[in-house]
């Protein structure tokens, strides 16, 4: 059931779909730190956003999915499941649960 959809003028039907955003408009410190790729009408409460971008949190992108009812896994998501990913490979013996890698990650964040 999926399907590359196109660019985003070439995308036709309703219903749900995932939108992967893997460049660097919208990062602090990038091109186009402000920007977003996509209007806001390409969001619906089906939909859901996989932003790559990290820095910061909430990207312009994120923000419009958010406003019009989209799911959003934000880029620090990514991140920190890229990181738990690595971890496990290099030391496979160390094993951390789900509660303590969120609190572990939290305090990351916090410093």
């Amino acid at each position: 059931g999926v399907r590359w959809g196109g660019a985003w003028g070439e995308v036709s039907g309703a219903g749900p779909h995932a939108i992967v955003h893997a460049t660097t408009v919208g990062m602090h410190g990038g091109p186009d730190p402000t920007g977003a790729l996509l209007p806001a009408e390409a969001f619906t409460p089906g939909s859901l956003l996989y932003e790559l971008v990290y820095t910061p949190r909430e990207t312009p992108l994120c923000a419009r999915a958010r406003a019009r009812g989209a799911r959003v896994i934000d880029g620090v998501a990514h991140f920190a499941a890229q990181a738990r990913a690595q971890l496990a490979s290099w030391c496979p013996a160390l094993e951390v649960d789900d509660a303590r890698w969120a609190r572990l990650f939290d305090a990351a964040l916090e410093a």
